[in-house]
């Protein structure tokens, strides 16, 4: 009886993946928080791609990742992918502009990629067991760090100082 009310009910906790709609990642400000998302992720952590927080990798994590709302890693790395190029976007629309607000948000989106990094070689830690996703993560940091660099060479002047802002995370006054 209890099997056959189990067996029942499995089919509505099915989602089928290409029933997962990702919000639109349209809004700077959207791409920007994600992008801040990036720079927390710790190991073992992973990024649940419909609500955009981080999830702590365990069994329940997994079943809810499987069953409930299935989400994979092609899913995370779309996202990531998605983040990173709309960031360097926003960056390269505003890179020339005189404007200090401009400039200001400029170095903190570098920053931002920067942080980035680290939680996406977090995640390469969590999801080390698939060498393939490895390796595509491996392929994003590398695509950051040759854009960064070309924006280093060009824009100089947006790459100093930027170990500053971990000193200013406390009180949010901007170097």
């Amino acid at each position: 009886m209890l099997m056959s009310h189990l067996i029942n009910f499995i089919p509505l906790l099915i989602k089928k993946e290409n029933e997962f709609q990702s919000m639109s990642l349209t809004s700077s400000t959207e791409i920007l928080s994600l992008l801040k998302l990036l720079g927390h992720i710790q190991k073992g952590e992973k990024i649940d791609t419909r609500n955009r927080v981080l999830q702590t990798d365990g069994w329940i994590t997994r079943l809810n990742r499987t069953l409930v709302y299935p989400d994979n890693r092609a899913n995370t790395l779309d996202l990531l992918t998605s983040i990173i190029n709309r960031s360097f976007d926003i960056l390269s629309q505003n890179i020339s502009s005189e404007r200090k607000s401009d400039i200001i948000q400029c170095k903190l989106i570098i920053y931002d990629l920067v942080k980035s990094k680290e939680g996406i070689l977090n995640l390469k830690f969590t999801y080390s067991s698939d060498v393939k996703f490895g390796c595509d993560l491996e392929v994003l940091l590398q695509i950051i760090s040759a854009r960064l660099a070309e924006m280093k060479n060009s824009h100089p002047n947006l790459f100093e100082r930027l170990n500053e802002f971990d000193e200013v995370k406390e009180n949010n006054d901007l170097p």
